[in-house]
């Protein structure tokens, strides 16, 4: 079992036999994708960041507590694979070097399941 994460514009490269899932507010319209809504920031957070009323390391604090606090990373990575199977990538927005809740919730669930970016 694995997960990858990766951006939307990445996806081309990836491995066929993975289930692509967004993890973000939106995806573009001409992809199809599964939905994982529970990783993704709330829409104030998002907002606020991209408005620049909080940094980054204000935004990661708030990810945190707002997403990722309401949820157990095991047992969120078991339903995971409950719900999209054995292979799973999650993909968002931002490209590779770019502050990114997925990097986020990436390091948050790693200690649970096999990941890595594209």
């Amino acid at each position: 079992m694995e997960i990858i994460t990766t951006y939307f514009a990445n996806l081309r490269k990836a491995p066929q036999d993975f289930v692509q899932v967004s993890i973000a507010r939106s995806y573009p319209t001409n992809i199809h994708l599964q939905e994982c809504s529970e990783l993704a920031p709330t829409s104030q957070l998002l907002c606020d960041y991209r408005n620049e009323l909080v940094t980054w390391e204000e935004y990661v604090e708030r990810y945190t507590r707002e997403t990722l606090r309401l949820l157990n990373p095991h047992e969120f990575v078991l339903s995971i694979f409950e719900r999209f199977g054995p292979k799973v990538l999650f993909a968002c927005w931002e490209g590779r070097n770019k502050n990114c809740h997925r990097h986020v919730a990436r390091e948050w669930f790693s200690p649970f399941v096999k990941t890595r970016e594209l």
